[in-house]
């Protein structure tokens, strides 16, 4: 693969994901370019999916590992 992108529903804090993905780099098991995305760590209200793992953070991530200019994600990002 020439980038890579590691999607975790959990909390930045307590992403399970992240102890896999320094595995995969120390044995050079990862492409230069890849992009991890948790969650917000912060409290979730009732109700709220703000500490939710959205889809704009995922094509963000996306648009980064492959090397995509940042106007780019702007458009993603307020996009309706």
């Amino acid at each position: 693969y020439e980038a890579v992108v590691f999607a975790d529903v959990c909390k930045h804090g307590q992403q399970p994901l992240g102890g896999f993905i320094t595995s995969l780099h120390a044995e050079g098991l990862l492409p230069s370019r890849w992009q991890s995305v948790a969650a917000m760590n912060t409290y979730n209200p009732l109700g709220s999916t703000l500490t939710f793992t959205s889809r704009n953070d995922i094509i963000v991530a996306c648009l980064q590992a492959c090397g995509e200019r940042t106007d780019l994600m702007e458009k993603v990002l307020n996009a309706k």
